[in-house]
């Protein structure tokens, strides 16, 4: 306590400089974001109420967007899923809105539902926030960047002499599973376009559950596992076992998660993991740096390796679609959101089946019986598409389960759940399982929010298992002096 109370007193006067320009950034953010939309609002000439409705959602965001960046303390969950909501939902539904341009077969979208579609957004906007400043106000519980340094100490040396073999046990595990899928499908499967991978699967005749076993659950495992050795190491574990753990699973992710072959979202979460890990020190301090060049990345590079990602070759020659990007499928939530809305209109409520079909995603159909597909499939398949592997916004499902109530308060719970998370992340060091747990979800929050929840819900739940498994691992190694993984721990002097 003394060293960080010193801290902040010898660094409180470059600190308030630094806060006073952070918050003219925070002003020119918001005024670029306020100018972004506004333009979009006068390109085109149709639906003007619901288009100055997602304007107002968009206006939400840009204010908490820019608080985000003017904090003093990192917030990397409240920023992924802020990303998503603002950049990849919301500013590309005014400009589809504004002139009625629709990646999927726009003749079919209902005209009826935009407008409570775009209101359904302005109400899941609201509630994310509120639920993150309630939560705050609530509890003071994230410390300030200058009363907790990136760098605060290292683990106990009781804690790292038993944490080290746990890991190396959980990245031997990943990495045999890994190898069986190579010696299963071979290197094609995982060095190939995302498309080629797609052909691969269906000429091998596989199902889902096959597909799954070999493919998206190594996908998963090796996320965590790299999330789990990263936090380790950059948190001051250090010898060979933890060495090799992070070296398996580095070389784990380049094999199974090869960019040209994984979606591109999931693509977001490993190089969250990366950079809340391994760069844990620079993201401390240059944190404020993504909030401008994520956006960059969505709408200048994501377009991009979409010409990778798609083709059934990799293809060198690389073009951008320019404005057209904003209408294209990787932004159709807000599309499948005023589907759900018809869908509801045509069918009624679903009271809940499409969380409860997420949760108990384990459960076999076999088993289930009533268990529902992905909520992308069944809503595109109301709305006549031939195509049905489509995503859906998180508060579109929460609408489908229990109209513009359920939507709220799962979006105020959401809210919540980052601020906690963002907690757990800044003081890492105290609670390592949790610590771990922060890092993925911040990488996962985009994949979440964009759904469909079962379509993503096995390759989060695998990823999650990760730093389970090596709690379970370090419970049965000592359970007469078992580390304070869920508690804080004392820092040597």
């Amino acid at each position: 306590m003394p060293r960080q109370i010193n801290y902040a007193l010898q660094n409180r006067s470059a600190i308030q400089a630094e806060l006073g320009g952070n918050r003219l950034f925070a002003i020119i953010l918001l005024l670029l974001n306020i100018t972004s939309a506004a333009i979009l609002l006068f390109m085109g000439d149709e639906d003007l109420p619901s288009s100055i409705v997602l304007f107002a959602a968009f206006l939400v965001f840009s204010i908490a967007y820019s608080m985000l960046f003017a904090s003093d303390r990192p917030q990397p969950s409240a920023f992924s899923a802020s990303v998503y909501l603002g950049y990849g939902l919301i500013l590309p539904a005014i400009y589809q809105v504004r002139t009625n341009h629709f990646y999927w077969a726009s003749g079919s979208v209902d005209q009826g539902s935009i407008l409570p579609a775009s209101f359904l957004t302005l109400l899941a906007v609201v509630a994310f926030y509120g639920g993150i400043a309630y939560r705050r106000k609530q509890r003071a519980h994230i410390p300030r960047r200058d009363a907790y340094p990136a760098t605060a100490g290292s683990p106990p040396l009781q804690f790292q002499s038993r944490g080290a073999l746990p890991l190396l046990a959980v990245a031997i595990l990943i990495s045999g599973l890994c190898l069986l899928s190579y010696a299963t499908f071979g290197s094609e499967m995982f060095f190939s376009t995302r498309a080629a991978l797609w052909t691969s699967a269906m000429n091998a005749n596989l199902d889902l559950s096959t597909f799954g076993l070999f493919l998206a659950l190594p996908r998963g495992l090796a996320i965590g596992g790299l999330a789990l050795a990263g936090f380790l190491f950059a948190n001051g574990m250090r010898g060979w076992a933890i060495n090799t753990s992070l070296i398996l699973m580095i070389a784990a992710n380049l094999a199974v998660n090869f960019p040209t072959s994984l979606a591109r979202f999931a693509l977001i979460a490993l190089l969250f993991t990366i950079m809340l890990t391994l760069f844990r020190r620079a993201y401390f301090r240059y944190f404020r740096l993504m909030f401008f060049l994520f956006p960059l990345a969505l709408y200048g590079i994501f377009p991009i390796l979409g010409v990778y990602n798609r083709g059934y070759e990799i293809n060198l020659d690389i073009h951008h679609p320019g404005l057209e990007y904003l209408a294209d499928g990787d932004l159709d939530g807000f599309q499948s959101t005023a589907n759900a809305i018809e869908y509801v209109n045509d069918h009624g409520h679903l009271y809940g089946q499409v969380v409860l079909s997420a949760a108990l995603f384990f459960v076999p159909r076999a088993i289930w019986t009533g268990k529902l597909e992905p909520s992308g499939v069944f809503v595109s398949e109301s709305a006549g598409y031939s195509f049905l592997n489509i995503s859906m916004p998180l508060q579109a499902e929460l609408y489908l389960d229990g109209w513009y109530v359920f939507s709220f308060l799962g979006m105020l719970l959401l809210g919540r759940a980052a601020a906690a998370v963002d907690a757990r992340y800044v003081t890492g060091l105290k609670s390592p399982v949790l610590g771990v747990m922060a890092v993925l979800l911040a990488g996962y929050f985009p994949v979440i929010l964009r759904g469909a929840l079962l379509g993503i819900i096995p390759g989060v739940a695998a990823t999650m298992a990760v730093p389970l498994l090596w709690w379970l691992l370090l419970q049965m190694t000592g359970r007469q002096q078992r580390p304070q993984l869920m508690r804080p721990v004392r820092r040597r002097a």
